[in-house]
């Protein structure tokens, strides 16, 4: 063996190799035989040739190409979680390729109530751009999609529309687009033939079934109904309508609408809904709890008045101080009450907002009973549900016209001063104030008297416009305070509803009960009063105040705590005050010093006596007229020694007495309330205790 035998081995000759490679190649043949073996008997002939009768291969079809529409089914698939579009309700195979088509009208069974809700799928494009243009102002309905889907039923409400589009020259329709126009338009009538046969007589007689309350409500249909809270017309825009059942299975009508608000920061559309509950037979559309506008026997009044309502709410978005007499409202724990109202109020949204932030509003949804007649809570602040909606739709009131005055608010938030206390108040009964002129001459205390409060009270309006003084300590001394000292019934009261009405500003009374008994209560109520007083330019009258005034001392620590916590919020009110009492000894200091002005009344005089007499008189009517009394009479009432409420409470028994027999109030009805209040001085007093405080110093 030589050396290169130990570096590479040679290759074998050709000859010498055929013998190996025949072994291995016929064991190699062997093994496949051996697995194609299986393989071969488990193999069926082929299937016989199909004839395609001469049809050439099609590819996939362009969309909307085929003139025709395809009706499907969808079906909830459970083991998927999907919906799914099959040929029928019974089990199937999927479908999918449906693009082809014009359109599909597709039938959703839905998986919770087992309803059934049409559809219409859009393939053509053409279609899809004249629905864009025919549906542009329909909330809810997204046609930006290539194939976009619109609810069977609203192409109804809108088949007049369509079929306007198809003979409008001016649309300029390609001859494809105008085929499936056609088409659509052609399946629209077909599939609501039975609808419009049973709609015309109904609507002939203005009536309509419970299973068509649907096809009176278009779109953005002006719905007439009442304000659940005050019983007023108003209008609402309706977006849409679907079946529902309340907690207690009662299936119900559910109408979302929106209209005009203002939250006190924003002025724009928010949502409403209502329910027509679910009735037997024919209904006259006028019955309905909300039913379009144009069915209304009287449209052209309604629309009149509630253009001059929607005027007037728009009229009411600062602060106002008006005269109202009607019913109000206010929501709490779910349930509406009422209120009647007859006073003077503050319109307010901005500052009703503050300090009722989770104010409820109505609502059909989450029935207590079980009844679409429920409520539900949402909060007026919520934040952001009400304010936010508000915003994104946010209007310009200057702006606001036409059929948009109809669905403004019918009420606004009030607080009432007569009842002291906010409400919903009627936009319709709200009016202006017809101030009395020459008020002060009503105020019968002494002239030099009169002249100095109202000197005073002149000033400090004028003072707070210029705010040409101040105290040491900025925001402080700011305010004007009158304390009024004197027997009860001789003016103290009337002489600030007096000023009040000559500075044409809302007076504001407060008695020490609505402020409670605990240093803690006054602390918390009284500086919401006073920022109300002062945000309203109010006067404010606080009557009977003798337990916020009284002396301070060492054994009584309850009292001093109320009287510090009056103290200190008092320095720093910036508005007008009246105090009243009847112990003007009892003073604390403290407050004395910090009164402006004090006023004593005496005990009504003889000419004082008369002058209130015959304001009362002049005062008190019945339906039968004025009041009939002879100067003798009078004499003798006058002479008799009472104060202003004795007499006032007189003339308002006489008045009673006077309606009960149907006529004007005369002598005898005086004189019976004259007697039945002597009979209770007796009782009350002792004999001989008529007269009126004659010891007060």
């Amino acid at each position: 063996m030589t050396s290169t035998d130990h570096c590479s081995p040679t290759p074998w000759d050709t000859p010498t190799n055929q013998p190996l490679r025949q072994i291995v190649t016929t064991e190699y043949v062997q093994q496949f035989l051996d697995i194609l073996k299986p393989l071969s008997t488990k193999q069926e002939p082929p299937p016989p040739p199909v004839a395609v009768n001469n049809v050439e291969f099609e590819g996939p079809k362009a969309r909307a190409s085929t003139l025709e529409f395809k009706k499907v089914n969808e079906v909830w698939d459970k083991k998927e979680y999907k919906y799914k579009v099959v040929e029928s309700l019974a089990p199937a195979d999927e479908v999918n390729e449906l693009d082809h088509y014009v359109f599909v009208a597709r039938t959703r069974l839905d998986k919770e109530t087992k309803n059934q809700i049409q559809y219409v799928d859009i393939k053509s494009t053409g279609l899809r751009d004249i629905l864009r243009k025919v549906l542009q102002d329909v909330q809810g309905v997204c046609l930006q999609e290539k194939k976009p889907s619109v609810e069977q039923n609203l192409l109804y409400h809108y088949l007049a529309d369509l079929e306007e589009c198809r003979q409008n020259p001016s649309t300029a329709l390609d001859s494809s687009t105008l085929d499936h126009l056609d088409l659509l338009l052609d399946f629209i009538r077909a599939a609501y033939a039975s609808t419009t046969e049973r709609l015309g007589p109904l609507l002939e007689k203005h009536q309509i079934t419970y299973d068509l309350l649907w096809t009176l409500f278009k779109p953005n249909t002006l719905a007439h109904t009442k304000c659940f809270g005050t019983g007023q017309p108003r209008c609402v825009k309706y977006e849409f309508g679907e079946e529902k059942t309340a907690n207690g299975g009662i299936k119900y009508f559910h109408v979302k609408a929106c209209y005009l608000d203002f939250d006190g920061k924003v002025f724009g559309e928010t949502s409403s809904e209502h329910a027509i509950e679910i009735f037997r037979g024919a209904k006259q559309i006028t019955a309905l709890e909300i039913f379009p506008l144009k069915y209304h026997r009287n449209e052209r009044q309604v629309r009149a008045q509630l253009t001059e309502c929607g005027q007037k709410f728009l009229s009411l978005m600062d602060v106002h101080l008006c005269e109202y007499k009607g019913k109000g409202f206010y929501i709490e724990k779910d349930r509406v009450v009422e209120i009647p109202i007859e006073s003077r109020v503050v319109v307010d949204a901005a500052y009703f907002r503050e300090e009722n932030p989770n104010y409820a509003r109505p609502s059909i949804k989450n029935s207590d009973k079980g009844s679409p007649t429920g409520w539900h809570v949402i909060d007026f602040d919520d934040a952001e549900e009400m304010s936010a909606s508000a915003k994104n739709n946010g209007m310009d009131p200057s702006e606001v016209k036409g059929d948009d005055l109809l669905i403004c608010s019918p009420t606004v938030p009030a607080f009432s001063l007569g009842d002291r206390g906010w409400a919903e108040v009627a936009v319709a009964n709200i009016k202006e104030i017809d101030w009395k002129q020459a008020a002060l001459d009503d105020l019968h205390i002494p002239p030099s008297k009169k002249k100095v409060v109202q000197a005073l009270s002149e000033a400090h309006v004028n003072r707070a416009m210029t705010h040409s003084f101040d105290d040491v300590v900025v925001g402080k001394g700011q305010g004007f305070s009158v304390l009024l000292h004197g027997p009860p019934g001789v003016g103290k009261t009337l002489t600030a509803e007096l000023i009040a009405e000559h500075l044409r500003r809302p007076l504001m009374p407060v008695s020490a009960g609505e402020l409670g008994t605990t240093a803690g209560s006054v602390e918390k109520c009284l500086p919401r009063i006073f920022k109300r007083a002062s945000r309203w330019k109010a006067v404010l009258l606080l009557d009977e105040a003798d337990v916020l005034l009284e002396q301070r001392s060492s054994h009584d620590i309850h009292r001093n705590a109320l009287v510090c916590v009056f103290l200190r919020t008092l320095e720093y009110y910036q508005g007008m005050m009246f105090l009243t009492t009847n112990r003007v000894e009892q003073i604390d200091d403290a407050i004395a010093s910090r009164i402006h002005f004090k006023l004593k009344y005496d005990k009504l005089n003889l000419e004082q006596r008369s002058n209130v007499w015959r304001y009362f008189l002049g005062m008190v009517t019945t339906p039968q007229g004025a009041a009939i009394y002879n100067t003798d009479d009078f004499d003798d009432w006058v002479r008799k020694e009472r104060n202003g409420r004795e007499i006032k409470n007189v003339v308002s028994t006489a008045q009673a007495l006077a309606i009960q027999d149907g006529c004007q109030v005369t002598m005898s009805h005086i004189e019976v309330a004259i007697a039945t209040s002597e009979d209770f001085e007796c009782d009350f007093k002792g004999v001989g205790s008529t007269e009126a405080m004659n010891g007060y110093a």
